[in-house]
């Protein structure tokens, strides 16, 4: 991993409350050689108001090469997709 920023946002104090919305922003190697530069990821989840968005970028020509946006509750994480 090279660069990356993460927070949470909750009402209330830590331990007493769940975070309801989580957000990080990464860029990472991403093992395929089509992507030397690696991809910068956005990954948004929003509790409150039940949103997952996550945008997957080539840092070197700026194209998008993956994107989500959906109701949380719809949302499956790759884990469990794999799982299938």
């Amino acid at each position: 991993m090279r660069d990356a920023l993460k927070g949470k946002i909750r009402e209330g104090g830590m331990g007493e409350v769940k975070p309801h919305h989580e957000f990080s922003e990464k860029d990472v190697e991403s093992g395929d050689p089509r992507l030397p530069d690696g991809v910068h990821i956005s990954i948004s989840v929003d509790r409150k108001n039940d949103k997952y968005h996550q945008v997957v970028i080539d840092k070197r020509t700026g194209d998008v090469l993956h994107a989500e946006d959906e109701p949380l509750s719809m949302h499956r994480s790759t884990k469990d997709k794999k799982d299938t």
